[in-house]
């Protein structure tokens, strides 16, 4: 337990002594005492806040056990709840790569339609000045708005990587067993390099 303390008004030793604002003064008062005064400001304050707190979690508590309910009755036989499953795609694990003429083919088909620049950027939901640096090739072309552009346009805009473009050095190191070696030195403070 803790320290017995003295009551301000009454003197009565208690365990529990209280703040009140008495005549304009914070005292210490025992439970007996606490009705001749009132709660100060900054403890109401800090009761509010407190009040405040316990409320949001109770709503976040009930927030969780709502959202909670129909995923644990969804595993339950005959449940009007359903749970998607997750579904891995195949081509996930493939490499792809843009088309090299992408931004080529971009221009063309925004000119056939004859569709301004920004109409097309705002299709696939993006800024008009980016979509001109990608035009002009300052900018290159992600592959997730070339996957946009060809699911809103029907173009063809990406493709999967063959392996053998991705390896030629590879290639070339077992065709030349004596491939030009690259040379690193690194200087220690206060000492000059040493070359071979």
């Amino acid at each position: 337990m803790g320290n017995k303390g003295e009551c301000e008004l009454c003197g009565n030793e208690t365990y529990t002594l209280l703040r009140r604002e008495v005549e304009g003064v914070i005292m210490e008062v025992c439970p007996n005492c606490q009705d001749l005064g009132d709660v100060p400001k900054i403890d109401r304050k800090r009761q509010a806040q407190a009040h405040a707190r316990s409320q949001r979690s109770e709503k976040f508590r009930s927030m969780v056990s709502a959202s909670s309910s129909p995923i644990a009755q969804s595993r339950m036989p005959d449940s009007p709840y359903k749970v998607k499953k997750r579904v891995v795609r195949k081509d996930r694990f493939t490499q792809y790569k843009i088309v090299d003429n992408a931004t080529n083919i971009l221009l063309k088909y925004r000119t056939t339609n004859q569709l301004s620049s920004k109409d097309f950027a705002n299709s696939v939901f993006i800024k008009e000045n980016y979509y001109k640096r990608i035009e002009k090739g300052t900018t290159a072309l992600s592959l997730d708005l070339a996957r946009k552009f060809e699911k809103k346009y029907k173009l063809k805009l990406v493709e999967i990587e063959d392996a053998d473009e991705k390896d030629d050095y590879s290639e070339f190191l077992k065709q030349n067993k004596s491939a030009p070696e690259s040379m690193v030195y690194f200087k220690k403070r206060g000492q000059k390099p040493e070359y071979d």
